[in-house]
């Protein structure tokens, strides 16, 4: 059985955004064609949630965004992703009816959560979805920082990374994150290889 699993297709990720990745907003075609693929089993969709003053917010912290902060112990971003604001809602062009589970992460105020799989997951969100899966595929925003953690996180799945069905920071990063992937076992694809 296979499952899709679409992180963080979201308006605050998309060009406009608070946290925009360059051509964020390009992906979602090939996105809506995988949904409408019938090749996956269930389609599955993370989405940030973080409350107003999380700590991975510079505001909480009076800094200045995308510099590492010793107290927080993570790089600081620009508020992003507060729930149930505009930023937080999938871009509207995302076909939303065909998903079949919604995970939310970063909801705690005091911890990040880039990866879909959270530590209290156990009997309900991905991991949960996913233990009847033998195969994943990964696709969203950002190649570097959220659709890689989700995937190193899958650890009961075959993995594979959808390419071109993922928007990263700057290309040299996203090479080497893929490399960094298909090091740890991950396989990486494109679409057509599926569609």
């Amino acid at each position: 059985m296979k499952a899709l699993v679409i992180v963080d297709v979201q308006r605050d990720f998309c060009p406009g955004g608070s946290l925009a990745v360059p051509d964020g907003n390009k992906i979602i075609p090939t996105i809506n064609k995988l949904i409408n693929s019938g090749y996956f089993d269930e389609i599955i969709a993370t989405k940030d949630w973080h409350p107003e003053g999380h700590i991975s917010f510079a505001s909480r912290w009076n800094a200045k965004p995308f510099e590492y902060h010793k107290e927080a112990k993570q790089i600081l971003w620009p508020d992003h992703c507060i729930l149930s604001s505009e930023g937080a809602m999938f871009h509207k062009d995302l076909n939303v009816e065909n998903i079949n589970h919604l995970v939310a992460k970063g909801f705690k105020i005091n911890e990040e959560a880039y990866s879909g799989f959270y530590k209290d997951d156990l009997d309900r969100g991905l991991r949960a979805l996913t233990l009847k899966y033998e195969e994943l595929y990964i696709v969203g925003i950002a190649t570097e920082i959220c659709v890689k953690a989700t995937a190193l996180d899958a650890k009961n799945n075959k993995v594979f990374i959808i390419k071109d069905a993922c928007a990263g920071i700057a290309k040299d990063s996203t090479i080497s994150t893929l490399t960094e992937l298909e090091t740890n076992g991950i396989i990486i694809i494109n679409s057509e290889d599926v569609l």
